[in-house]
């Protein structure tokens, strides 16, 4: 019998709505936070110092490794040849990300609370395990995300990314649960579904594209595909018969 319940975040339970301009909006408000210390660079070059922070810090790190947000905006100005610490790091990130907040930039799916209702009327346990960086924590009070679970589990904060084994053990083990006790639920067959399968949890592939897909030609196989979270009331029920 399943005991828990594990989701992915971005793509499974909710997503980033695309706000026009809200790019160039962020990168300006670190521009005008940086001109305040008497450092002057453009809009542009700081968005593309960001991008390139990212690529040259993806090199350092083992592939399953999370990337600090704090050191890519160290490395950001390095890139912009500012001298910088961590404090000023923390500036830039916190410049950026308040234009952000209070606007409906991350969002719930539709199907995501009712499916909470029902599984904890099942009795089940609730984990969240994301490959997410540090700006996560800007917007979780507004979306009121841990409400909804028993943990989080963020790659942020425990430094391994999906598919990596130990994300995984860290989530089952906070929640006292075994991998075939366990249920992960996400939208990507690498991070998810493989992830989950290989530490023995069952998997489910989450294709909200609808699109028609032969399992047989997929390089890993999820134990099930649905298109709506609400799919998973008959995956726990078959179960349980």
């Amino acid at each position: 019998m399943f005991r828990a319940v594990f989701f992915d975040m971005g793509g499974t339970i909710l997503h980033s709505r695309d706000i026009p301009g809200i790019d160039f909006k962020s990168f300006d408000n670190v521009r005008k936070m940086l001109e305040r210390h008497g450092i002057k660079v453009s809009t542009d070059m700081i968005a593309k110092a960001y991008e390139e922070a990212k690529k040259e810090l993806r090199k350092r790190l083992p592939e399953f490794i999370e990337i600090d947000l704090a050191e890519r905006w160290v490395e950001t100005l390095r890139i912009l040849d500012v001298t910088a610490d961590r404090e000023l790091a923390k500036e830039c990130m916190d410049a950026f990300f308040s234009v952000r907040q209070g606007i409906g930039k991350v969002v719930y799916f539709e199907d995501f609370k009712p499916t909470v209702v029902m599984l904890r009327e099942n009795g089940l346990k609730l984990g969240l395990i994301s490959n997410v960086d540090y700006g996560i924590m800007y917007f979780v009070r507004e979306i009121r995300l841990y409400e909804y679970f028993d943990t989080v589990v963020f790659s942020w904060q425990v430094k391994w990314k999906k598919p990596h084994p130990r994300i995984f053990q860290i989530a089952l083990d906070r929640l006292k649960v075994k991998p075939e006790e366990s249920i992960m639920v996400g939208d990507s067959l690498r991070a998810d579904v493989k992830g989950a399968k290989n530490i023995g949890m069952t998997a489910v592939w989450i294709n909200r594209s609808g699109n028609v897909v032969n399992v047989n030609e997929l390089d890993v196989k999820p134990d099930y595909i649905i298109k709506s979270l609400k799919e998973l009331e008959k995956i726990i029920r078959r179960k349980r018969v």
